[in-house]
Order: structure tokens, then sequence, then C-alpha cells
């Protein structure tokens, strides 16, 4: 009987272990978009509590047609944004998905979402897990201006 308990205390130790994340999302939000515009942006810290990569390798939201992963490149003195296939999340790090940087693009949202409204994200990652996220609509401000929207048609490498 003893030898049961142990056993079932492991198998539970085991499958709470199992049942963390590696990847969680901090801090998320999707920037307002501007009356009639196609387009916006998705925000996060992509924190990984494992002790291997995570590669972040696809996103999609019920709210909008299309969503891509994103990075924003200074090139002739000019913000682009292009497409990437993944963003790679080191072991036992963080990369922080921000205006001007890497970023979750949303096209073609299905009605206008406003300050207030909610988005549902789900991202996917290599190693199969799915992490799905309700990310509030936030007005977008001074500090984080347009660096995601310069060019927004000049896209490299899409899916």
């Amino acid at each position: 009987m003893r030898t049961l308990f142990l056993a079932l205390g492991l198998l539970t130790l085991s499958l709470a272990v199992q049942a963390a994340p590696p990847v969680t999302a901090e801090s998320p939000w999707v920037r307002e978009a501007p009356p009639g515009s196609s387009v916006t942006a998705a925000y996060l810290d992509l924190v990984n509590q494992g002790d291997e990569t995570i590669t972040l390798v696809n996103v999609r939201s019920e709210e909008f047609r299309r969503a891509e992963i994103h990075e924003t490149i200074h090139e002739d003195g000019q913000a682009k944004m292009r497409a990437v296939d993944e963003i790679a999340v080191p072991a036992e790090g963080r990369v922080e998905l921000k205006p001007g940087g890497k970023h979750l693009m949303l096209h073609e949202p299905r009605e206008e979402l406003s300050v207030g409204d909610w988005a549902h994200l789900v991202l996917e990652f290599d190693n199969g897990q799915l992490l799905e996220l309700a990310v509030p609509v936030k007005r977008r401000t001074g500090r984080d201006d347009d660096d995601d929207h310069h060019d927004h048609h000049e896209h490299r490498g899409h899916h």
C-alpha cells in the first residue's frame, strides 16, 4: 500500500511538472488601429522557463484573417518590416516583442477593435506547445509611434 501511495505521489508530481508550459507570455497587448486600417500589431514578452531553446513558428487569431511573425529592420535610413519564419526563445531566457522590433503583425480584422476590446491569439511553438492568449486592445502612445507600420507592404519571406 505504501508503494502505491509513493507511486501515485510521483505520478502526480510528474504530471504537475509537465503541466507547466515552458513558454509563457507577459504583458501582451494589441495596438488599436486607426479607423479603416487593415493592419495592426501585437506585442508581448515571451519567457522560456525551460532548459532548451523553444521557437515560435506560427501565430493565428480568430479576429484577423491573417497573422504573421515580423521584425522591423533599419535599411537605408528607413524602418522596414519583414515577415520572418520564427523567433527563437533561448533556454531560461526572454524575447521582447515590442514596437520597432520583433512583433506579431495582424492583418485584415474581421471587425474593428477598439480600446477595451480583446483579441485572441494562439502562438504555436516547435515543441508542439500552443499558447492561447486573450489580449487587450490598447491605444498607441507617442513612445511607440509608427515604427511597425513603415513600409508594411515590403515583406520578405512570407509564409
